[in-house]
């Protein structure tokens, strides 16, 4: 079944980008042959938009996948497309993000976000204390665990600039391995630790 999101004006751009290619490597090709092919990648592409629930259209995906392609990429056209589907997944994300964000929200974020650049590292149990504001580290990193705080930062800050970060210390914790956090970073998340505990408490 054809997506209705493939129009013709898509299929023929597609269609002579792919004959371009194979005059290009001297490669002789079917005209049918090549149109089934392209519409093969249209509708995979159509589909995995749909199962994203992403904003962009599929004219967006294909016209930006043939120019990543020209530049060199040696990736398939259809998996170029279908990682700027992700992208473009992740992008919608980090809007709603920001959307939703009054002014107040705003700045703490952007208050996280340079404290993530901080080149002073702490270790993972240095950063538990800091967060925790007490002295022991042993046990303000069984504290974070309990409640389960890295992953609970993860979620609310789901789509944001720190996500990433939030994410990667999460796991770590989860799989008992060695992290570093950037000590100011660590310093500005003491009222997140308070808000995580009050609300798993």
């Amino acid at each position: 079944m054809i997506s209705r999101h493939v129009t013709t004006d898509l299929l023929l751009t597609l269609a002579t980008h792919a004959r371009q290619l194979a005059r290009l490597h001297k490669v002789d090709t079917n005209e049918n042959t090549v149109n089934e092919q392209c519409l093969e990648i249209l509708n995979a592409w159509s589909k995995e938009i749909e199962a994203a629930q992403t904003t962009i259209s599929l004219r967006s995906v294909l016209e930006n996948a043939i120019r990543v392609q020209e530049q060199g990429d040696n990736a398939t056209l259809q998996a170029i497309g279908s990682n700027l589907i992700l992208q473009a997944s992740n992008i919608d994300s980090f809007l709603g993000w920001q959307r939703a964000m009054n002014p107040i929200q705003l700045a703490t974020l952007r208050a996280l976000d340079e404290g993530l650049k901080d080149i002073n590292k702490v270790s993972y149990n240095q950063a538990a204390a800091i967060i925790a504001d007490v002295q022991n580290t042993t046990d303000a990193a069984i504290g974070l665990k309990k409640i389960g705080f890295w992953r609970w930062m993860s979620e609310q800050h789901k789509g944001s600039t720190i996500s990433k970060f939030l994410e990667q210390v999460a796991e770590a914790e989860e799989r008992s391995q060695k992290i570093e956090i950037p000590k100011l970073f660590a310093e500005r998340l003491t009222n997140y630790y308070l808000s995580c505990k009050a609300y798993r408490s």
